[in-house]
């Protein structure tokens, strides 16, 4: 067990090193081999992914066939999820792509909004909630910044279009700070989670993280 363990740390960092090594080595056999290891990994995520979706499947059909509390939910979700992925395939083979943007613009996206404002939802209530707890700087200042992200989010600048656009010089100034707060707190996240892969994938690397192994 001790052999396939160290086995398999090598070929995990020797495979990860060579696909690293074709971003900063312009050789460009090397940078091909670096796609194709990049490559094969995507197609292997995809292969993982339909994996996912046939045992989330599965475990909704059960729980819809016996019956119970959210019976009706997971058969609405196992419906839903083959009805569009059968309409999306069969769009695709005829070369209609019309049928899938609909489907993004009218359902995936409205989906997206509606979990974005949940998110700023929760943040409101774990700011109010951290108040009850212990009232400092830090609560105050984690509640404020929720609040404007919040009025950023919401289309104020579009329904005073017209008096934002007005000689004031501090209204402008005060909506493109809401703005500019809600865009840096994206930027944040996005280079969270940057940084979060970028450490992953240091440490899968170094040997020290082991997810294949699970």
């Amino acid at each position: 067990m001790r052999v396939r363990s160290i086995l398999s740390v090598g070929i995990v960092v020797f495979f990860g090193l060579l696909t690293l090594a074709g971003y900063f080595i312009p050789f460009k056999p090397l940078v091909d081999l670096g796609g194709g290891l990049l490559y094969i990994a995507v197609f292997l995520s995809s292969i993982a992914l339909l994996v996912g979706v046939i045992n989330l499947s599965r475990i909704h059909l059960r729980k819809a066939a016996r019956g119970g509390p959210g019976a009706g939910y997971s058969m609405v979700l196992f419906v839903s999820l083959w009805v569009t992925f059968l309409v999306v395939f069969f769009a695709i083979i005829q070369g209609k792509d019309v049928i899938t943007i609909w489907i993004v613009r009218n359902i995936q996206l409205p989906l997206e909004a509606s979990l974005s404002a949940l998110v700023v939802f929760a943040l409101l209530v774990g700011g109010v909630r951290l108040l009850y707890r212990r009232r400092d700087a830090v609560a105050f200042f984690f509640l404020g910044a929720a609040l404007i992200v919040l009025f950023a989010a919401i289309p104020l600048p579009s329904l005073l279009e017209e008096w934002l656009k007005g000689p004031d010089y501090y209204r402008q100034m005060l909506a493109s700070v809401f703005l500019s707060v809600a865009s840096g707190g994206g930027r944040g996240i996005l280079l969270g989670m940057a940084l979060g892969a970028a450490a992953t994938g240091l440490r899968i690397l170094m040997g020290s993280d082991r997810p294949y192994e699970r």
